[in-house]
C-alpha cells in the first residue's frame, strides 16, 4: 500500500471519466492518445488502462519517492527473463524512446512508469476453485521455483532480502513487543538453512488476485514485490487466504490440493512446511511497518474524502489486530 497522502493527492486530478492530466502524462513516454488512458486502481502502485498502438496495455506507476527506477528496472529484468524461460508473465513493453521504465515529471511530483502487456483471461478467486485448479496454482508456484533458480545473479541480486525486509520494518516497531518480536524473528531466520533448493528470488504475493486464467494456462501479474528468501514462505503468502483469522492448517484439504500441485513440479520436504508459521510472523512484521508507513494522513481533516478516512481506519484496524496478536502469542494469518 503506497501512503495515503499519495493515493489521496493523485486520485484527487481523476475526473469523472476516470481521466487524469497525470495519467495523460505518464502515457506520454509511450505515445498513448491523453484522452484514452483510464485510471483503474491504486493501491501499492496506480495502475491505469490504456493502448500502445493497437497493443492493450496496463500502464502502471508510483512517485519516485515510493519506487525508484532501479528498483522497477531490477523487476523488468528478472520478468523478460521468466519470459525468456518460459513462463507465461505479463510482459513489459518498451517506450516510444525503447527504454521499459520512464520516470515523467509532472506538476504534481515525479512518477516511475512502466507498461505492461494486457492478459487475456479471468481471475478465479481461491474459494472458487475447483481441485484441479488448486493444484495448477500450485504447480505454477513451483514451476517459478524452478526458473528462479536459472535466474542471472546480476538481476536477483538487486531484489530486497529478507534480512533488508526486516531493516525496513524495524524503525516502525514502535511497541517493547514489536520490537522484541522482530529481533526473535530476525534470529529464527538467520538461523535457517539457506542452499540453492530451498531459497532464491520469491513472488512474495502469488495469490490468486495475481494470477489470470484462460484454456488452462496459468499467466502471473505483479512481481513488484518480489524478494530472496525462502521458497516456502512464498507457500504461505500465497494461500494465507485459506487460513484468514486461523492458526495454519497443513490437514485443510485445499491446502493439501495446493501442495500436491506443487510436489509434482518440484521437491518439497515437511521440514520447510514446519516454518510456515514463522514466515507468517515475518509477514506481520513487514506488513505492520508497510502499513504504519502508509497512514500518513490527519483523518480528523474535514476536507478529506470519506473514502480515504475509511480506507485509514480499515488499515489501521488490520495494524492493531496484528498487534493484538502478537502481543497475544498468537500466528494468525490476516
Amino acid at each position: 500500500m503506497m501512503k495515503l497522502s499519495l493515493m489521496h493527492k493523485v486520485v484527487a486530478t481523476i475526473d469523472k471519466d476516470y481521466r487524469s492530466p497525470i495519467l495523460s502524462a505518464v502515457g506520454a513516454p509511450w505515445g498513448c492518445d491523453p484522452d484514452k488512458v483510464y485510471f483503474w486502481r491504486a493501491s501499492a502502485n496506480f495502475a491505469c488502462i490504456t493502448a500502445v498502438g493497437d497493443q492493450r496495455v496496463f500502464l502502471r506507476f508510483n512517485s519516485i519517492t515510493e519506487r525508484t527506477p532501479q528498483l522497477v528496472e531490477a523487476e523488468v529484468e528478472v520478468l523478460s527473463t521468466l519470459a525468456k524461460l518460459g513462463l507465461s508473465v505479463n510482459a513489459p513493453v518498451k517506450s516510444v524512446s525503447g527504454r521499459y521504465v520512464e520516470v515523467v515529471a509532472t506538476e504534481w511530483g515525479a512518477y516511475v512508469a512502466v507498461a505492461f502487456t494486457r492478459l487475456t483471461g479471468k481471475h478465479i478467486d481461491s474459494s472458487d476453485m475447483a481441485p484441479e485448479q488448486l493444484r495448477a496454482w500450485g504447480a505454477e508456484l513451483a514451476k517459478l521455483h524452478n526458473v528462479s533458480g536459472k535466474l542471472p545473479s546480476v538481476f536477483v541480486e538487486q531484489r530486497p532480502s529478507w534480512v533488508d525486509l526486516l531493516d525496513f520494518a524495524a524503525p516502525f516497531a514502535l511497541e517493547e513487543e514489536i520490537k522484541a518480536e522482530l529481533q526473535a524473528v530476525r534470529e529464527d531466520l538467520a538461523n535457517l538453512p539457506q542452499n540453492t533448493q530451498n531459497y532464491g528470488l520469491i513472488h512474495f504475493d502469488f495469490e490468486s488476485d495475481n494470477l489470470v486464467w484462460e484454456d488452462g494456462r496459468i499467466s502471473v501479474l505483479d512481481f513488484d514485490d518480489s524478494a530472496r528468501m525462502w521458497y516456502a514462505a512464498d507457500i504461505v503468502f500465497a494461500v494465507r487466504d485459506f487460513f484468514k483469522g486461523q492458526t495454519i492448517d497443513v490437514r485443510d484439504s485445499r491446502f493439501q490440493l495446493f501442495i500436491e500441485g506443487y510436489r509434482s513440479e518440484r521437491t518439497l520436504d515437511d521440514s520447510e512446511l514446519m516454518r510456515m508459521p514463522l514466515y507468517v510472523r515475518f509477514h506481520r512484521l513487514f506488513f505492520i511497518a508497510r502499513l504504519r508507513l502508509c497512514l500518513d494522513i490527519d483523518i480528523n481533516n474535514r476536507d478529506l474524502p470519506d473514502w480515504l478516512i475509511n480506507l485509514y481506519r480499515k488499515l489501521s484496524c488490520r495494524v492493531e489486530q496484528y498487534i493484538a496478536d502478537i502481543r497475544a502469542g498468537q500466528i494468525i494469518c490476516n
